[in-house]
């Protein structure tokens, strides 16, 4: 059997392993951080019911205190996160694709660097990823929306009464309001259920919202050492 490591647990390093378990390897990925329990029932009891910021989730005290220059205005420190899977176990799940002009940056606008790869190079990755992740979302009522080869796997989350209404008062000027592709499930998908739209994805409390926790059908499994 073929062995790998993996230094870090996080969305991308999670998916590389899935995959390789798929192909019949033995995958150890290394974490500092504790198991972030999913789905996430017990985070949102506690911040959501309880306002309990659990300590045990929060960075170590020896990588704290990064600082930052520049007009970025958030706080690091918060948008980080160091357990077993990473940071994307407390994401939104927003999951819009980079548009074709992105990758030619330097040609088009003068700024950056071009890409070594195309997005059309690049488009067939993305469906494979969002299938993965389990993605709902269209691009009907998106007019900036770039090219696709396929649909995502699930439909999309029905504006709100409330957007409804900003909808219409933008387009009188103009404005376009869309949907956003979201890693959260509108419909039961790949062992998670369909959202309740509880409105806290970031601490999902019925895992509906993708996370590289998530047990898969390949029966990988996390343990502390």
């Amino acid at each position: 059997m073929k062995t790998a490591a993996i230094a870090g647990s996080g969305i991308v390093a999670t998916a590389i392993a899935y995959h390789l378990v798929q192909r019949g390897w033995r995958v150890t990925l290394f974490e500092k951080g504790p198991d972030y329990p999913y789905p996430h029932t017990r985070q949102y009891q506690e911040q959501i019911l309880y306002l309990y910021d659990n300590p045990a989730w929060k960075l170590p005290d020896d990588i704290r205190g990064l600082t930052q220059s520049g007009t970025y205005t958030r706080d690091i420190d918060g948008e980080r996160g160091m357990v077993v899977g990473g940071s994307a176990t407390h994401w939104w799940g927003v999951t819009p694709r980079m548009i074709p002009e992105d990758f030619r940056t330097r040609t088009l606008f003068g700024y950056g660097e071009d890409w070594p790869i195309t997005y059309d190079e690049l488009e067939p990755y993305y469906v494979r990823a969002e299938r993965f992740i389990g993605v709902s979302g269209t691009t009907e009522d998106n007019p900036f929306a770039p090219p696709r080869s396929a649909p995502y796997p699930l439909p999309p989350f029905a504006l709100s009464y409330g957007d409804k209404i900003l909808k219409e008062r933008l387009a009188a000027h103009g404005i376009v309001l869309h949907t956003t592709p979201q890693a959260r499930t509108r419909l039961p998908y790949d062992g998670r259920p369909g959202c309740a739209n509880f409105g806290v994805c970031h601490v999902c409390p019925i895992g509906v919202r993708y996370s590289p926790t998530q047990p898969s059908a390949a029966g990988c499994r996390y343990r502390a050492l």
